[in-house]
């Protein structure tokens, strides 16, 4: 291992002195030729009387450690400015070095040549240009740590070509450099996970990961301030992808992930107000970009990316692709007013053009499933714009909006050759479909390059719009069943049978029984039983009743009714209901008997929570 003279002040003003400590590393240089070095560095910052190594050099006390260290004491409070640096230097890790850090402050680079070995645990490298740069065949981790960066050129951690497998956890990266972390081409399976990035031009930056590479892994990281979060090019073309999991995402000025000619995982993030800097017409700013990302033969073999179960925060667009075809499902969109005053464009997601092919042979594919869109202000869930060659094409199945004043999802598309499919919608918008150029509205469900008419996916009924203007079968009151919306509780319908069908208020019996039966498609074993409560009308005086589900109490699965759907049995205790419902006005105290709803409520082990309910007679003691 190799380390050049490195010079790095740290000044403290003190009200007779000036206390600098000195860091000589390079153990090889002769001691006269160091303390020259060091007298020319600190005349610059110092206003008297300082003339050469000989003003000084009685004052240095050099330690017997390696590499040296030495305290200055210098009579002259006249600091012309406070500082920290005066010149960086480099520490080199060559072929079968291993270069551990510990707990140490650094004010150096750290390069690490083909064969070397970085093992980082709790340091620092303050105010460098770029903090480390691993060379193809490197190998190492960075764990635990603080990199800043000064310079608007370089990286916080940098690398050269095919390096694979570096570990990146728990550190913090901010400062001036243009990267924060730079992944070059043909590097595979880099982890990045449990950072803060921050104050960058490109927080992560990943270039050209080919054919079946092993992709990289950006997980649980607070991603926020800057430019673009994540820009990838060329990543994960053939099987793979890029996994971008549990990020959150924060106030990126252009993109919080920009992919092109990219696959792309992203699941379980969280975005909110990326994208505020560019609200020109070639820079359009937003969440996700999907640039050039098509998943057809022919197409830079992309696998296909999948964008799920997110939540987005957004008071510009959520999701834009163009030449891109993802699959987008179980998210959950809200369009929020613009912080600052800023503003932003009126949709959340934004298909543009076709796949860039030309001819138009091939279709760019949009599969929009089980997304929930909400809007505190005004504009679009989807929109469909023109550009590009080919066919542009959107199946959205499961949809929901609330809020979006001006349509649910409207097409602008110049002419071009367009498909859309909406199934299962429920879209409470002004306009639902405001469709200009719409050519047809199929889907290809059997693979022969042609869309077929929508199909009708849950039996029970299709709700599409179709080329003739008609909706067919008006608005689905399915819309979400059986989605996995992240935060977003959804609720399905149970039928849910009471037993006894009358309680009289002075029985001494043990029990109510309730019976549960779920919708076609759903389980009733996954229903997990201590979530089950029980929730008694409430009445004018406010007074209500929440029970559940007694412990001691058998419970099991049949089909109690013969109508061979499954129905989970549970039982309640009755004598904690006829407690509650005594305490009830009923009809005024006239005495007479009272029908009462009594619901129950669950949840599922996916996550999804049933709802149903059943009336039954109460009989007022004394009756």
């Amino acid at each position: 291992m190799k380390r050049v003279l490195t010079i790095c002040l740290v000044a403290l003003l003190l009200v007779s002195s000036a206390i600098v400590a000195i860091k000589i590393t390079d153990t090889s240089a002769d001691k006269t030729n160091i303390e020259t070095a060091v007298s020319g560095a600190l005349m610059r910052f110092f206003s008297g009387g300082m003339t050469g190594a000989a003003a000084f050099s009685d004052s240095i006390e050099w330690a017997n450690t390696d590499p040296y260290l030495a305290d200055i004491v210098l009579d002259d409070e006249n600091l012309d400015e406070p500082h920290q640096l005066i010149t960086s230097g480099t520490i080199y890790v060559n072929l079968g070095e291993t270069y551990v850090c510990n707990g140490q402050t650094l004010y150096e680079t750290i390069v690490v040549y083909t064969g070397g070995r970085l093992e980082m645990t709790d340091c620092k490298i303050l105010n460098v240009s770029t903090g480390v740069v691993f060379y193809s065949g490197s190998s190492g981790f960075i764990r635990d740590s603080t990199i800043t960066t000064t310079s608007s050129y370089g990286a916080n951690i940098d690398s050269y070509k095919a390096v694979d497998n570096i570990e990146i956890t728990n550190n913090t990266l901010n400062g001036g450099a243009y990267y924060g972390i730079w992944i070059d081409e043909r590097s595979e399976n880099w982890n990045i996970k449990d950072n803060e990035i921050h104050g960058h031009s490109r927080g992560i930056m990943a270039t050209n990961n080919y054919y079946d590479d092993v992709s990289h892994t950006i997980d649980n990281n607070y991603i926020h301030d800057n430019t673009y979060g994540v820009k990838l090019y060329g990543i994960a073309r053939g099987s793979s992808q890029i996994q971008i999991t549990n990020n959150e995402f924060e106030n990126n000025n252009a993109y919080a992930i920009y992919a092109y000619i990219s696959s792309i995982h992203v699941a379980g993030n969280t975005f909110t107000t990326n994208g505020h800097a560019c609200l020109d017409w070639w820079t359009h700013c937003s969440a996700i970009a999907d640039v050039g990302s098509t998943s057809v033969d022919g197409w830079y073999n992309v696998k296909r990316s999948v964008i799920e179960k997110n939540i987005f925060n957004q008071h510009t667009t959520a999701i834009e692709g163009y030449f891109a075809d993802p699959l987008v499902e179980n998210n959950h969109f809200t369009r929020v007013a613009a912080p600052d005053g800023r503003n932003g464009w009126s949709n959340m997601i934004w298909i543009r053009g076709g796949t860039g092919f030309k001819p138009p042979t091939y279709q760019a594919k949009w599969n929009l499933d089980c997304n929930l869109f909400e809007s505190e202000t005004v504009g679009e869930a989807i929109i469909m714009t023109g550009g590009g060659y080919g066919e542009s094409g959107l199946w959205a199945d499961n949809i929901k909006t609330i809020g979006f004043s001006t349509a649910g999802i409207r097409t602008f598309l110049d002419n071009r050759v367009s498909y859309v499919t909406v199934t299962d919608w429920d879209i409470d918008a002004a306009t639902p479909f405001n469709f200009h150029f719409l050519t047809r509205n199929t889907y290809d469900t059997n693979n022969n390059g042609l869309w077929d008419d929508a199909p009708d996916t849950d039996g029970e009924g299709t709700y599409d719009w179709n080329g003739n203007g008609i909706i067919d079968g008006g608005q689905t009151v399915n819309a979400l069943t059986g989605c996995e919306l992240p935060g977003f509780k959804k609720t399905i319908p149970a039928t849910i049978d009471i037993d006894p069908d009358t309680l009289n208020l002075k029985s001494n019996g043990k029990w109510i029984t309730a019976y549960t039966e779920l919708p076609l498609g759903f389980d009733v074993s996954e229903i997990i039983i201590p979530t089950i409560e029980l929730f008694a009308d409430k009445r004018e005086n406010g007074t209500s009743c929440t029970l559940y589900v007694d412990p001691d109490a058998p419970s099991n699965v049949g089909d109690y009714d013969s109508d061979e759907i499954p129905d989970l049995m549970v039982k309640f205790d009755r004598q904690e209901l006829i407690a509650c419902l005594d305490e009830m006005d009923f009809d005024g105290e006239t005495g007479i008997d009272e029908i009462i709803e009594l619901v129950v409520t669950g949840d599922l082990t996916s996550g999804i929570e049933f709802e149903g309910s059943d009336w039954i007679r109460v009989i007022k003691k004394g009756n």
